[in-house]
């Protein structure tokens, strides 16, 4: 599949169970233990992807700005809050969820 894509994988058998288009040059990833939901951050488009992680679908679009460069992301439980690290604007973001 092409490079905009976050491949869902079966743990039991190793095999690709879909693969979901997200934004241009996914990079980091990170997971809602809450909610189930899975984060993807979109270095080339300055976007987080909200992907429903029982659904396996872009549920929503979370815009960084695309001169940041979003590139790493985490999710902290305590505060149900993701922190993404943008490279070209030397910041993080924090989001609450």
């Amino acid at each position: 599949m092409g490079s905009n894509t976050v491949s869902v994988i079966n743990g039991t058998t190793n095999a690709i169970v879909t693969n979901i288009p997200v934004g241009l040059g996914p990079n980091g990833i990170a997971y809602n233990q809450n909610n189930g939901d899975v984060y993807v951050a979109n270095s080339v488009n300055g976007t987080i992807s909200i992907v429903g992680g029982l659904e396996n679908i872009v549920t929503g679009i979370i815009p960084l700005g695309i001169n940041n460069n979003p590139n790493d992301i985490s999710y902290n439980v305590s505060n149900d809050r993701l922190f993404v690290t943008n490279t070209n604007s030397s910041t993080v973001s924090a989001i609450e969820d």
